[in-house]
């Protein structure tokens, strides 16, 4: 009983901590060291040989052939639109031990912990609770990346959803890295550091 009301009050915090961060507008910026900043309008830019190149994609990626054919992808809210009504709160996390950082950076790890926190779950009832459906279901994603681990692919990470309108994306440092013990260069390995990233995904209209 009383671990089902701990459950209850942090689900409880975690939900109005979405609400506070669906209408901050606060910047984020890592560390110089890290790579990587965010802000509103420029979400993930990966500091590259003393320049700038975002890590956005300009092609179209899907999950899968299937949810492609399906066109099953989530699409970005529109700018000033806020999360009023949480419904769940998924956790997950995700490892990369291989690739380059350079050119990965974070983003598969990213998209483990993505797909950790949703896969496993099934709320046939949001069509229904949710105003307008599916496809104005929200959901605000918070990750935790490690300093050092490189850029993410926000393009990547919004293919993982197939449903709803996603806020801007929040990071902050969390996750680690930490040495493998193995140094694959056919994999793009240029060190035996992996990566752990940490999704929240909060769910709601």
């Amino acid at each position: 009983m009383r671990s089902a009301l701990r459950c209850r009050s942090a689900l409880s915090q975690l939900g109005a901590i979405a609400r506070r961060n669906s209408t901050s507008s606060n910047v984020l910026r890592c560390s110089a060291n890290s790579g990587l900043s965010h802000t509103p309008d420029n979400p993930w830019v990966s500091n590259e040989s003393r320049g700038q190149r975002s890590m956005s994609t300009t092609s179209e990626p899907f999950w899968s052939e299937e949810w492609k054919n399906a066109k099953l992808k989530a699409t970005e809210a529109a700018k000033g639109e806020v999360m009023d009504h949480v419904l769940f709160i998924e956790c997950g996390m995700g490892c990369d031990q291989h690739g380059s950082r350079e050119t990965n950076g974070a983003t598969k790890a990213a998209v483990r912990a993505c797909r950790n926190a949703i896969e496993f779950n099934s709320i046939p009832s949001i069509q229904d609770i949710v105003p307008g459906g599916r496809p104005n279901m929200k959901i605000k994603l918070r990750l935790g990346v490690p300093e050092g681990a490189g850029g993410v692919d926000l393009e990547q990470i919004r293919a993982v959803f197939p449903y709803g309108k996603m806020l801007p994306i929040d990071v902050v440092h969390g996750g680690l890295t930490f040495e493998s013990g193995r140094v694959v260069a056919a994999l793009g390995d240029q060190t035996d550091m992996a990566v752990v990233v940490v999704a929240c995904v909060t769910v709601g209209y």
